[in-house]
């Protein structure tokens, strides 16, 4: 084995989202094998549990939605010198010869300079593309104006005219000039991509500007079982995620209005004082703890995932088959769809169909239909634990390691 030292990059050190939670997992998960680890991070404050079994150095630097947005700010979003030169000093710590550089996320506080000492010093890199922005200014491929996934070139003179961010035209301008700014200090470093579903992998690969390799490595995933036993045949349809367009939750309580069966809402955002005004017969239960939601999962008929945009890799269907053999529902627009084999662990639907989702809640709400999916995932969910293990996780990224630290950042012809 080539690696000795991993060099963990990511905005927080802190769980505070999914691409936070899979660095510092993988952080401490490397530290229990034995290697040398150091977490570089933004912010100014780290995981404690993270602090006691790797070098924790931190630069301060606040979010880019964090309070006021201001013309610094924006600047710090496209080139952080400090994190640029921090990030130097650290490296200069660890020989190439030994160590990786494993970036998770880096577009909200440290910003594209970090990958320029990595590149000038030869170090074997390894990015984790946890959403879009190696190949999307907005981070999702989505136009959130209209409410559609995007199939515009980033970049191109199509991509610069469309309006397509969340907040507004102006944002999109400060994303467009970290792109740019992102696409410069890539240039030269020839990475290895990890992506984290194979629908993602062929919907951004093919956009990415610089010479690279990739894989795929699904997230670990934790699902512990829930107390008590499955009561859910005669259950309620159950939706579990964030109130907004994006996310289907419209789309799932207009399919229950049509096709008359039983459903809950578990979420909060943006949509839910419109949803639970258009739909009273609808309960809309607000967050819920984790352990509130398997105990969910366990009085429920079926898990439906109606995102609209390319979700890379979404948690919640994965979890629902491990933690209560739930079939599920879910959009063929987003990854979920490769988690859930259609007619088997569960059904697929057009995006966006409130109709042909309808279809699908009918088709599950025949028992035996419902009961030999349960079976199904039964069956599997030792391969599923496996697969989605931190064991796994790890088995799988040494190698990746290794191949780039001997690549030495070059990539074979």
């Amino acid at each position: 084995m080539n690696v000795k030292s991993v060099l963990v990059v990511s905005d927080s050190a802190r769980i505070d989202g999914g691409a936070a939670k899979v660095a510092i997992d993988t952080a401490k998960a490397m530290a229990r094998r034995g290697l040398d680890v150091e977490f570089f991070a933004g912010g100014t404050e780290a995981d404690d549990e993270l602090a006691t079994e790797a070098r924790v150095t931190l630069t301060g630097a606040s979010a880019l939605g964090d309070g006021r947005r201001t013309v610094g700010k924006a600047i710090r979003g496209i080139r952080n010198a400090d994190a640029r030169a921090r990030f130097e000093r650290v490296l200069a710590r660890y020989s190439p010869a030994s160590t990786v550089v494993h970036f998770h996320s880096w577009g909200s506080r440290l910003s594209p300079a970090v990958f320029s000492p990595a590149r000038r010093a030869g170090f074997g890199t390894v990015i984790t593309a946890h959403d879009y922005l190696l190949g999307c200014p907005n981070a999702c491929r989505y136009k959130f104006p209209l409410q559609e996934s995007c199939d515009i070139a980033p970049g191109s003179l199509r991509c610069v005219a469309e309006n397509c961010d969340r907040a507004s035209r102006a944002a999109k301008t400060v994303r467009l000039g970290r792109y740019v700014a992102q696409r410069s200090a890539l240039d030269g470093l020839r990475p290895t991509v990890v992506y984290v579903s194979d629908f993602q992998r062929a919907r951004v690969d093919h956009f990415l500007s610089f010479e690279h390799r990739s894989y795929v490595v699904s997230n670990p995933i934790e699902a512990p079982g829930a107390s008590g036993s499955y009561q859910g045949e005669a259950g309620p349809f159950l939706f579990a995620g964030r109130l907004e367009a994006e996310k289907g939750a419209d789309v799932f309580c207009e399919a229950l209005a049509t096709s008359g069966v039983p459903g809950a809402v578990v979420g909060d955002g943006t949509l839910r004082d419109d949803l639970s005004t258009r739909f009273p017969g609808i309960p809309f239960l607000g967050w819920r703890s984790a352990g509130e939601l398997r105990e969910d999962m366990l009085r429920s008929r079926a898990l439906v995932f109606p995102s609209r945009w390319f979700e890379a890799a979404p948690l919640t269907p994965v979890e629902a088959q491990l933690a209560a053999a739930l079939p599920c529902i879910v959009s063929d627009a987003c990854a979920a769809r490769d988690s859930v084999e259609d007619g088997v662990t569960g059904l697929h639907f057009r995006s966006g169909d409130s109709e042909d989702l309808a279809r699908c809640l009918r088709t599950l709400s025949d028992p035996e239909v419902h009961l030999r999916m349960r079976r199904n995932i039964e069956s599997r969910r030792g391969e599923t634990t496996a697969r989605h293990s931190l064991t796994a996780y790890v088995d799988n990224l040494l190698p990746i390691y290794d191949e780039a630290i001997a690549a030495g950042g070059s990539v074979a012809a």
